[in-house]
């Protein structure tokens, strides 16, 4: 194995440890804590339309994958994704494993308002923040969020969302420009696609596990 390979190995085991991983929260143990907006994360869990093939696709799957969420309660991509991850996990739960940590939360346990954090990740105020530090997004790296990494059982990371929204939604905003594309597309769509954009991503990054065999 090269030194280059050797390093990216030991980047990807180091990220997250599963002792540091069992300390983020269930999709159960967070809505729990969800101070905002809990009837649009429950909406969101619920809108999700799945086939029966899809439903028996999840169910069959039989290599743990570990996903780590990131998000906060405030964020409307936050609410409109996360719980679609929620709900996907929920038909496997037990290789489907999520944990979700809040961005900035703080040692005792509260996330910080949104206008006293920082644009870019302040590990030393906020203890997510080195998590949230390894999916930054786009030129200005911005920590959109939700973000999660995709973990296999010897914890080593073989894919990644980050963005906050589904590929297609920022294939929009850089078409049309942002408010138009959040105005005249982005709502609309939303409302008919009743999370479906964001399993195809999902399902594209399970099937990415090195033991699925399956070439994406």
């Amino acid at each position: 194995m090269g030194f280059c390979r050797i390093l990216f190995e030991l980047y990807n085991r180091t990220m997250i440890t599963p002792e540091r991983f069992r300390q983020g929260y269930s999709w159960e143990q967070y809505f729990a804590r969800i101070r905002r907006n809990s009837e649009l994360f429950q909406k969101s869990y619920d809108s999700l339309e799945l086939t029966d093939e899809e439903i028996e696709w999840l169910r069959r799957l039989d290599h743990t994958t570990h996903v780590m969420g990131i998000g906060e309660d405030w964020c409307p991509d936050v609410y409109g994704n996360l719980p679609v991850v929620a709900r996907i996990a929920s038909y496997n739960p037990t290789k489907i494993v999520l944990r979700i940590f809040p961005r900035d939360e703080q040692e005792n346990g509260e996330s910080a308002p949104y206008s006293e954090v920082p644009r870019s990740p302040d590990p030393s105020r906020f203890k997510n923040h080195d998590l949230m530090s390894h999916y930054l997004y786009g030129e200005n790296r911005s920590m959109s969020i939700p973000a999660f990494g995709f973990f296999d059982e010897h914890w080593n990371e073989f894919g990644k969302f980050i963005g906050g929204r589904p590929r297609l939604y920022w294939h929009w905003i850089r078409k049309m420009g942002k408010l138009e594309a959040i105005q005249n597309r982005m709502g609309e769509f939303a409302i008919h696609n009743f999370g479906r954009e964001m399993f195809w991503e999902i399902r594209r990054l399970l099937e990415a596990h090195p033991d699925s065999g399956t070439d994406v």
